[in-house]
């Protein structure tokens, strides 16, 4: 079974030399990587409360099946599968890219 912390590593692996944030829930597995360029990528086991969406654009959640795209108070997040990691890094990419172009 793939677990937070496997997932994580991979995707350090894959954003090797972004600059980052990176904080490690206390209570639960879910670890959060911030970028002033991207926003924020929660790697989680269990789906984030409503009020958490807002700040987090993108999320990993073990086990998700679903929608990907979710619109909530005006502000769009992402959702993937631990499967789905190339997608995500394809789209921090791109959203990194459209953020530099804007500045």
């Amino acid at each position: 079974m793939v677990t937070t912390s496997d997932v994580y590593e991979r995707v350090m692996i894959a954003l090797d030399g972004m600059p980052l944030s990176i904080y490690h829930a206390k209570k639960t597995t879910s670890v959060y990587l911030h970028s002033s360029d991207i926003g924020t990528l929660s790697i989680r086991d269990h789906m984030p409360k409503k009020s958490a969406l807002p700040r987090l654009k993108y999320n990993i959640i073990i086990g998700y099946r679903g929608k990907r795209e979710y619109h909530y108070k005006g502000r769009t997040c992402y959702f993937y599968g631990e499967h789905e990691i190339s997608a995500v890094l394809d789209d921090l990419r791109k959203s990194c890219d459209t953020y530099r172009r804007r500045s």
